[in-house]
């Protein structure tokens, strides 16, 4: 498992068990703005750039009443939850690029994208 993620779902889910959503929300929110720029990279595949983008959009935390309402009932963000599987399909794919290879940790991704640039 990625440490990325594992620490952020832990995080969000430390928060929302004890009703701070908002700190929550902030959680996915340091997550999405990395992997935004991951997926925007040209050679990042594109339909796990449509999924990741499709997630961004249904399931934050703060993206509607209902996603709202999953996460304080569930106790964790499903975001986090279906990223952290896109990033392991990504990493099962041994994509090659020009600044190596695509593993499952978006930080990693984006320190190489930004050494090779």
């Amino acid at each position: 498992m990625t440490s990325f993620f594992d620490s952020r779902e832990r995080e969000a889910a430390n928060h929302l068990s004890s009703g701070d959503t908002d700190s929550a929300i902030s959680v996915e929110q340091e997550a999405i703005d990395i992997i935004n720029q991951v997926i925007s990279d040209p050679e990042f595949p594109s339909d796990l750039r449509a999924e990741a983008e499709n997630a961004i959009s249904i399931h934050k935390i703060n993206s509607s009443p209902e996603s709202r309402q999953w996460a304080d009932v569930m106790k964790m963000s499903k975001l986090l939850s279906d990223l952290h599987d896109i990033f392991h399909k990504l990493a099962e794919r041994r994509v090659t690029t020009r600044f190596g290879l695509l593993r499952d940790n978006p930080e990693h991704i984006l320190n190489q994208i930004k050494e090779n640039s």
